[in-house]
């Protein structure tokens, strides 16, 4: 068998480096057939004038990670952890019982609920925008946010409607249930619900990434809507279970 003369090392390398090529170039259509017009028109105008370097805004320029969702969630939480040292200053100053942490010494049962769904909540999207930072096209996020004020519109509905069903609840069952309370959880849930339905800015449609921290803007309220949802419920839950006097 005749000696070709070449290495088989350099062989292999040469292969690799088509294949991975290959494997790029696929990669590279792939994006340009999700360019929109104007990001296809400046590729050609690029090309035509002879640069050779990447369309500016397109998927080949470096990916820079945006931390902005990431600060978001966390001064959500932090947020979060502030509003309840209020409340708890409020219960331990007023002159009256307020019944902000539940009836019947069912404090940590009342604080279950709506902590966990908070917290969690916040932190897994400070976690997923940090871990995950990748930016989605203007139409994907436009039908998130739409998602999401869809939502909070329905959301804002229901918790009207049991507000007004609680409100009858509580008078006819005669419930030891602190009715103030209930009335400044259900109040917080509303307000925060608020800045969901409201537009505080108008994104730019050729940069998503305005749209997306939108999204992420309005993400923190309405958790907070829910979870203080949530405190209003557990005012009434609290009450229907047997005092434990502490």
């Amino acid at each position: 068998m005749e000696d070709s003369g070449t290495d088989p090392v350099d062989d292999a390398i040469a292969l690799s480096k088509l294949l991975s090529d290959q494997i790029a170039i696929s990669k590279q259509l792939v994006t340009i057939q999700g360019w929109d017009d104007k990001q296809l028109a400046g590729a050609l105008q690029q090309l035509i004038a002879g640069t050779v370097g990447p369309v500016q805004g397109t998927a080949l320029d470096p990916i820079v990670k945006d931390t902005y969702p990431t600060l978001v969630y966390l001064m959500g939480i932090f947020g979060w952890i502030a509003i309840w040292e209020i409340i708890a200053g409020i219960q331990l100053f007023a002159t009256a019982n307020l019944g902000l942490f539940g009836s019947g010494g069912h404090w940590f049962i009342f604080l279950l609920p709506p902590q966990t769904v908070a917290l969690t909540t916040l932190f897994w999207n400070a976690y997923v925008s940090w871990k995950h930072a990748k930016q989605a096209k203007y139409q994907t996020e436009l039908g998130v946010i739409e998602l999401v004020e869809k939502n909070a519109g329905l959301f804002l509905v229901g918790s009207s409607a049991i507000f007004v069903f609680a409100s009858f609840a509580i008078r006819d069952l005669r419930l030891p249930v602190s009715f103030s309370g209930f009335i400044i959880y259900e109040t917080l849930s509303l307000i925060f619900l608020s800045f969901v339905l409201l537009l505080h800015w108008i994104p730019d449609p050729d940069k998503p990434l305005d749209l997306a921290r939108l999204r992420h803007f309005k993400s923190v309220p309405f958790t907070y809507a829910v979870s203080f949802f949530l405190a209003a419920l557990m005012t009434v839950t609290t009450a229907a279970l047997p005092g434990i006097g502490v």
